[in-house]
């Protein structure tokens, strides 16, 4: 199996010095790097696959950001630096952070099913959330290798005093923002045994406003309960933006009321 190499938003409106977005004449140091990386890839005869971000003139992300990376502009163009080994590349153009939403990026992973997903680029925390959205959670979160001690704590004691009670755990930020993650915290939930939790949430892309909850999952604390760590950590990988909530809250589409499995 080969490798697929994704290179994360290496933009003029990013990476050029008169990028609107700049991230910084020091970010431009890493672009020696990502060349030498792509020629090393490339003779070993990986994927490349190119995130582009590429906005609409009026898209609602402008609320919070000046106008950037708009289709057909300039600023929406791969640095010279790399044109050459994005000419070669599957170009993933994006009008939202996450690489996932509403393009076809993981369906070309999911067919290609690389040896590794090597990530390069600027943001790519945001860019692809989460590592790489859509792909099963490994053994270790599902494990509970990734909580924070005090909640494999937590299930112990309850589980020494013979205690399961149901609770409602809310997921909610201190600002506005666009969210990403949920649908890779819901295939993680989807791997949990039990019918009896349920789970609501917001849609990835959704804007969302302060303290407003993005998903909601209630059952026995036993069943989910040492999974908060993953679950946080899945959803703070979301990018901010400013607006307002597009749609209100639904039943995950994935989840059955009644089961997750």
């Amino acid at each position: 199996m080969v490798n697929a190499v994704i290179v994360v938003d290496m933009q003029n409106g990013f990476m050029a010095p008169e990028g609107t977005l700049i991230c910084g004449a020091a970010a431009r140091e890493i672009i020696p790097r990502i060349e030498a990386r792509l020629r090393r890839e490339r003779a070993a005869g990986a994927a490349l696959f190119f995130t582009q971000d590429s906005h609409a003139p009026d898209d609602a992300e402008f609320q919070m950001f000046p106008p950037h990376c708009v289709a057909g502009s300039d600023e929406e163009a791969i640095i010279a630096e790399l044109q050459s080994f994005a000419s070669e590349a599957t170009i993933v153009r994006k009008r939202r952070y996450s690489a996932f939403f509403e393009t076809d990026l993981a369906a070309r992973l999911q067919a290609l099913q690389p040896e590794k997903v090597v990530v390069v680029g600027d943001c790519t925390d945001i860019g692809l959330p989460a590592g790489t959205t859509r792909f099963p959670p490994d053994r270790e979160t599902l494990g509970g290798g990734n909580a924070d001690i005090y909640f494999d704590r937590g299930r112990r004691i309850l589980r020494a005093e013979g205690l399961n009670p149901r609770v409602v755990l809310e997921f909610f930020a201190r600002q506005r923002g666009i969210l990403c993650g949920i649908e890779e915290a819901t295939g993680l939930l989807r791997q949990l045994p039990s019918p009896q939790v349920t789970v609501t949430a917001l849609s990835d892309g959704d804007w969302f406003d302060p303290g407003e909850v993005v998903m909601r999952i209630s059952g026995p604390h036993l069943e989910f309960g040492l999974y908060e760590t993953a679950l946080l950590g899945i959803c703070a990988a979301g990018g901010l933006g400013a607006g307002r909530r597009r749609r209100r809250m639904q039943r995950a589409p994935e989840l059955a009321p009644q089961r997750l499995h």
